[in-house]
């Protein structure tokens, strides 16, 4: 056990310092859509360097939209997501980003993992969209299902169904 002689890696939560801690944040929330995301440690630079790069894009949109988020309480308009999301980009500083973790990852608040998905707002609560990383969170990928002889073969999740 070559293993034992490593000193332990310390945790990325105690400082949200966005590089160290989207790489962290990659492997548990979308990683699942890639086939080397459980293959284990060891993975080549290039594959770590677009994974982070990925996680702070996705820091990057997430503390853009919480920013919106919040003035639209603050002025009393409701919060419309996918109007926001059409709305031009405009990049996040990284203490913007810093804030915005620190924030967000407190307990007893939003966990720092997740997916989402948009639900009709009506009585039938149809699916009408999901974030990238949603099968592999909500356990519905074929890599997580065992099959059995008489299923059919359907997509995980799929929109309108």
């Amino acid at each position: 056990m070559a293993s034992d002689s490593r000193p332990p890696k310390r945790s990325p939560s105690a400082r949200p310092v966005a590089p160290r801690h989207a790489h962290h944040h990659h492997s548990q929330s979308s990683g699942g859509s890639t086939s080397r995301a459980g293959a284990g440690g060891g993975g080549g630079g290039a594959a770590a360097t677009e994974s982070v790069s990925k996680a702070v894009a996705q820091y990057n949109l997430d503390a853009r939209l919480h920013a919106v988020f919040e003035q639209s309480g603050a002025s009393g308009r409701s919060f419309d997501y996918s109007q926001s999301l059409r709305a031009p980009p405009t990049p996040s500083s990284e203490q913007q980003i810093a804030a915005y973790l620190s924030r967000i990852q407190r307990g007893g608040h939003i966990q720092p993992l997740g997916c989402t998905l948009a639900v009709a707002d009506d009585s039938s609560f149809r699916l009408l969209a999901f974030s990238e990383n949603a099968a592999d969170l909500l356990d519905l990928s074929p890599h997580h299902s065992v099959p059995s002889l008489d299923s059919v073969a359907l997509p995980p999740v799929s929109l309108g169904a």
